[in-house]
């Protein structure tokens, strides 16, 4: 692709729930269903598996094999991993591949332990909406999945053709682009993927002609099908979504790619394989799971209907075996539909497909269903039937929250605080929470209300169970926020209940470096409220706070973050040498917290925001370096994050 000026538009993003919207919109029931999905996964969807991505392999094999110690860097437009992979042998590559396969299979079954990302896409192969599956990773853990729900598995390995005919492979038929663990090539090396190159744009031309495509797991990192995409082909008739982990911005190609497409593609952002496609087949598409987890008694019967009968000898007085266990699974079956009190069979009450229906609908905050089962549930009089309805509502009201829907959480939480729940002291915390939450976006009387219902909620919840530490420590964040929008005693009285609550969760759960951190916090808050020695002992607590959460997590790239905040803040009322000697301490901590966090956007704009006011006490010279290394800040915050409009403004 052309080069193109340094100053991009950002890339246009969606949620998965619109996705989900339009996919239903192509292959809802007014339409003729349709295979409307190409999915291109890579190494990140295989991750939460066990399976290493190939930036792993480079760190924890290549950068030490003991062969490539001279390796030298990459030529340019070819990975490490490409490239490392290039100096070794073809047995060694392949031992090194399954050696990195191997955490995901379970040592004791020898089966393969299959992660959610893949589950769920099987679901979604197993309901009609997919076209085909196209993969970069060289595991076997979709095939499985989709074995898994009894269908048929449909997979075809581009290094092992001379030829790839469109039109012959069924829906939802799997491509391994760069083979297989166990097949005969792997194209691990540049010039090993000139063997599937020349069958990638027909690949691709038949699997996006009507799909639309979603890629997840991917970088794209030198990658050969990455520049088939870019070079061959001329718009995304149905869109992409391309779906990328973490809160930077992805490979330079795939940016391109964004950009191009503008119009017809989509950023997916924070979301890594196992939540996205949680989002889009449970929470978005509505999808049911598999029968082996929804109803595992039909799966395992419909599963033994498949298998002929067993070849008996002549004249063997003997039971087929296989009708021997349909016949008990269809017992089974026959018992759980008669049950009519609680006493018949514990396996019903806790392990039957009620159970699972409630989880369900709370996994995909399908508060209608759950309405539909309760009668069901409280006529059964089950305890641990009731705990798992309980769990399900707060479930749903907890996601609620968590995205802002602070009303309707509250609503919830106050119509089922009578249900039972696993672990009741949940229900006034998170009421509490959300309470916080409302308290902070109002003012006067109405804040005051709801700050201090917020209060009674997490005193409620030490009540049930006085070793709740969470309870305590968003305590002390609530009252943290309040003593921020007051002045004097006032101010002083909350920020020290707050100090007392962080205080009491540490004594609780000693290693909470959170509450450490947000007390750090607190103090710098109100260190800015003060004068003299007052202020300077609360920012030296403050510090002391700070270090001692990064004592107890290293990389807690936040605290350094807050800790470069509050020595700018008190840099900025000293002069001369203290000031700079601040300033430059709080570089330091931005710097260190880059180096944990490359992609942390936020802490360049602090770091461009410190410089701004640093170059406002200079003159000559020295401002106009200051200010441009300030530029340079905001420019690089808004490289990672092109719609940060603060960094703009500021």
């Amino acid at each position: 692709m052309s080069d193109r000026s340094a100053y991009r538009k950002p890339p246009r993003t969606v949620a998965p729930s619109k996705i989900a919207e339009s996919i239903r919109y192509y292959a809802g029931p007014e339409a003729a269903r349709k295979p409307t999905v190409t999915f291109l996964l890579g190494a990140g969807f295989s991750r939460s598996a066990g399976i290493k991505t190939a930036g792993e392999i480079v760190r924890d094999y290549l950068n030490p094999h003991e062969l490539l110690r001279d390796a030298g860097a990459p030529p340019a437009g070819v990975s490490e991993y490409a490239y490392l992979m290039g100096l070794l042998e073809p047995a060694e590559r392949t031992r090194i591949i399954k050696e990195c396969i191997a955490p995901a299979i379970d040592p004791t079954s020898k089966r393969t332990k299959i992660n959610w990302a893949h589950l769920l896409l099987a679901s979604m192969v197993d309901a009609g909406y997919v076209k085909r599956i196209l993969t970069t990773n060289f595991d076997p853990l979709i095939v499985d999945a989709l074995a898994l729900t009894g269908q048929a598995v449909r997979t075809f390995d581009l290094t092992s053709s001379d030829q790839y005919i469109s039109g012959v492979l069924e829906p939802g038929s799997v491509i391994y682009l760069h083979g297989q663990a166990w097949g005969l090539l792997m194209t691990n090396t540049f010039e090993e993927t000139d063997v599937v190159r020349k069958h990638l744009p027909a690949v691709l031309h038949e699997s996006l002609s009507d799909s639309m495509l979603i890629v997840v797991g991917y970088s794209g990192a030198c990658d050969p099908v990455l520049e088939e995409l870019a070079a061959r082909i001329p718009v995304f008739t149905h869109r992409m979504y391309w779906v990328h982990y973490g809160s930077g911005e992805p490979e330079e190609g795939v940016r391109e790619i964004l950009e191009a497409y503008r119009r017809e593609a989509y950023l997916v952002r924070d979301h890594d394989a196992d939540a996205f496609m949680r989002a889009l087949v449970l929470e978005g598409l509505k999808v049911e799971l598999l029968p082996l987890v929804r109803d595992p008694l039909d799966s395992v019967l419909s599963s033994l209907r498949r298998i002929m009968p067993f070849p008996l000898k002549p004249d063997e007085v003997a039971t087929d075996p296989i009708i021997s266990a349909r016949e008990s699974v269809e017992t089974a079956i026959h018992g759980m539909g008669r049950v009519e009190t609680p006493s018949d069979t514990d396996f019903v009450h806790h392990y039957g497909s009620l159970a699972i229906k409630v989880a369900m609908a709370g996994a995909t905050e399908n508060l209608a269903r759950l309405d539909e089962l309760r009668p069901r549930v409280e006529a059964m009089g089950d305890e641990v039937l009731r705990r798992r309805l309980g769990d399900a509502y707060l479930q749903v009201a907890s996601s609620k929250a968590q995205s802002g829907g602070y009303s309707e959480a509250v609503e919830l939480l106050t119509l089922v605080e009578g249900l039972d729940f696993t672990e009741p002291e949940w229900v006034p915390l998170l009421l509490g929470n959300a309470l916080f939450e409302q308290a902070k976006a109002k003012e006067g009387e109405e804040a005051e209300r709801l700050f201090a219902e917020s209060y009674e909620k997490y005193d409620a919840a030490l009540k049930i169970k006085g070793d709740k530490h969470e309870a305590l420590y968003n305590w002390g964040a609530a009252l943290s926020e309040q003593a921020k929008t007051k002045e004097g005693e006032e101010a002083d009285r909350l920020f020290a209940k707050a100090y007392e609550k962080y205080d009491a969760a540490l004594k609780i759960k000693g290693d909470k470096h959170e509450a450490l951190c947000n007390w750090g916090a607190a103090l710098s808050e109100q260190a800015k409220t003060k004068e003299g020695e007052e202020a300077e002992r609360l920012f030296a607590e403050s510090y002391e706070k700070y270090d001692a959460a990064l004592k107890i997590k290293g990389d807690f790239h936040e605290a350094l973050n807050m800790w470069g905040n509050a020595l700018s803040e008190q840099a900025k009322t000293k002069e001369g040498e203290e000031a700079e000697r601040l300033f430059a301490e709080a570089y330091e901590k931005y710097d260190a917290a880059l180096k944990i966090k490359g992609d942390f956007h936020e802490v360049l704009y602090n770091w461009g925001t410190a410089l701004f006011e640093q170059a406002r006490t200079k003159e000559g010279e020295e401002a106009d370096r200051l200010f441009a290394e300030s530029y340079e800040k905001y420019d690089a915050a808004l490289k990672i994050k092109g719609d940060f409009h603060e960094a703009l403004y500021n």
